[in-house]
């Protein structure tokens, strides 16, 4: 799908790329090549709707949802800062969370 706008002076082009990609019953490899096909597309919006957190914790931004309302909404490094934030405590209840604050840059 592409979208033009004009800001007046200038026409622009942006591209939604929507995949729908099964891969929370694939293996860990698979969605690694899938992860990395998907990270070489440039110069589009991507919407994941993510069922590993690996998927997503280098995204520049992230929003999580619950019961149909906005939760959290920044970079993964602002919402990990936040102590009492829900992608935080699932990244605090995960056995991979040391190498997910790594993937989000953080240094908590």
């Amino acid at each position: 799908k592409q979208q033009v706008k004009s800001d007046g002076n200038a026409l622009h082009f942006q591209t939604l790329t929507e995949l729908d990609l099964e891969t929370a019953s694939v293996d860990f490899n698979t969605d690694q090549r899938v992860q990395e096909a998907i990270r070489n597309l440039h110069g589009v919006t991507i919407l994941t709707v993510a069922h590993r957190l690996r998927t997503i914790m280098d995204y520049d931004k992230i929003l999580v949802l619950g019961d149909g309302q906005v939760l959290e909404y920044d970079a993964s490094k602002v919402l990990l800062a936040k102590r009492e934030g829900f992608l935080r405590s699932l990244v605090d209840s995960s056995s991979e969370k040391l190498e997910l604050e790594a993937l989000a840059g953080f240094n908590g």
